[in-house]
This record gives C-alpha cells, sequence and structure tokens, in this order.
C-alpha cells in the first residue's frame, strides 16, 4: 500500500509540475503523507482520513505561502500611458455632461471617451486630444 500512495503521490507531482494550476500539489501532499502513515497501518479508513486530513490542512496553510514565493509573478505591462497627448477621432457627436461618455477610435480601436469639460461639445470625425486615462475610459479634450 505505501508503494501505490508514493507513486500516484510523485505522479500527481509530475502533474503538477507540467500544468500550470496549484490544485493537486495539494492532493499530492496528502497521499504522500498517508505513505507515511502506511509503514505504521494498513486501515484503509484512517489512511484515507490522514490523506484528507493533510490536504486540507496544506490548502489552508500552505496555499498563501506557496503563491507568493513558489509561484512566478505575473507582471503584465500595457502601454496605455503611450495614448496620453495623442490624436484620438470622434466616432460620435458627443455633449460633456459628466455622466454620459463618446466613442472615439484611436490606433483602430474604439475607447469610451469623458470630458472633464462640462457642456463641452465634440462632433463625429472631429480631432481630439486625450489628456488622462481612467481605467478603460479616455478623458479627451479639444485639439488645440
Amino acid at each position: 500500500m505505501t508503494l501505490i500512495l508514493t507513486i500516484i503521490g510523485i505522479f500527481l507531482i509530475i502533474a503538477e509540475v507540467l500544468t500550470a494550476s496549484t490544485f493537486v500539489i495539494w492532493i499530492a501532499i496528502g497521499f504522500l503523507c498517508a505513505a507515511l502513515v502506511s509503514l505504521v497501518t494498513s486501515n484503509f479508513v484512517v489512511l484515507a482520513a490522514v490523506g484528507i486530513i493533510t490536504t486540507l490542512l496544506s490548502v489552508a496553510v500552505l496555499r498563501t505561502k506557496y503563491v507568493k514565493w513558489v509561484l512566478p509573478k505575473e507582471r503584465v505591462e500595457t502601454a496605455h500611458n503611450e495614448l496620453i497627448g495623442k490624436a484620438a477621432i470622434m466616432k460620435e457627436d458627443y455633449t460633456s455632461n459628466g455622466v454620459d461618455v463618446g466613442i472615439a477610435r484611436v490606433g483602430g480601436v474604439d475607447w469610451s471617451v469623458q470630458c472633464e469639460t462640462l457642456e463641452t461639445s465634440f462632433t463625429a470625425g472631429e480631432r481630439v486630444v486625450i489628456k488622462k486615462i481612467e481605467g478603460v475610459r479616455l478623458l479627451i479634450e479639444k485639439e488645440v
């Protein structure tokens, strides 16, 4: 029984290495702990309990440390700041009122736009300047 549990635990660790998930490592820990306990007893209920308890404990205790220290940190660099100061073309008429948004095209992509200056009117086809980006919305003003 020890050999079977150990083989399953090692197989799960290999599966963890080959996949990008962090799911099977916790089950592998449970199987390996059950394999250690199987050196003392062959009672299936005890082995199952040890496997389940150590799996749950490893998830509860080690997961945040595992994610923080082992997994690579993904940094998504965006080039959205390059849009600031560039021109956009209004796709529709828009009058700023602090609530509604308009649509403008920048580099072939349509963006939601808003002007911080109230009661400023923009017409379809008009060039505007991007002043700032807030979330997925461009803040614009009239081109001078």
